[in-house]
């Protein structure tokens, strides 16, 4: 008989080897995969900063906010900082949560969609 946490423990370590440095960008990788969104990457190089996930074509970076990583002070104004460099440099920079990635999976796909609409109509 197969362990029920099987397929979960596979899927995690599917989105580790695929960049992912948090639990909750692990969740994030793991939901764009079950989607027909293509051509995004993680760790993507921009600006001198690394995105956790971007679809670099379009300059659309999709940032997974962790209470853990983005919780002091320093952290909090190196977020900004970046935010402020890629929307100077053309970036949309989408931020998103572990609540929004585990509770709302449908809106947060639903946003990066309607974000993609956008920078392929312009």
């Amino acid at each position: 008989m197969q362990d029920a946490a099987a397929p979960r423990a596979r899927a995690m370590l599917a989105a580790m080897s695929e960049g992912a440095r948090s639990e909750a960008e692990r969740g994030a990788v793991a939901l764009l995969k079950t989607s027909d969104i293509v051509g995004w990457a993680t760790n993507v190089d921009a600006c001198g900063y690394v995105l956790d996930l971007a679809i670099d074509e379009l300059k659309i970076d999709i940032e997974i906010d962790g209470v853990s990583f983005h919780s002091d002070a320093n952290a909090f104004q190196h977020d900004r900082e970046r935010q402020t460099v890629l929307i100077a440099n053309g970036w949309i920079v989408l931020r998103f949560t572990w609540h929004d990635i585990t509770q709302r999976p449908q809106w947060v796909l639903a946003q990066v969609r309607a974000t993609i609409r956008q920078r392929e109509a312009a």
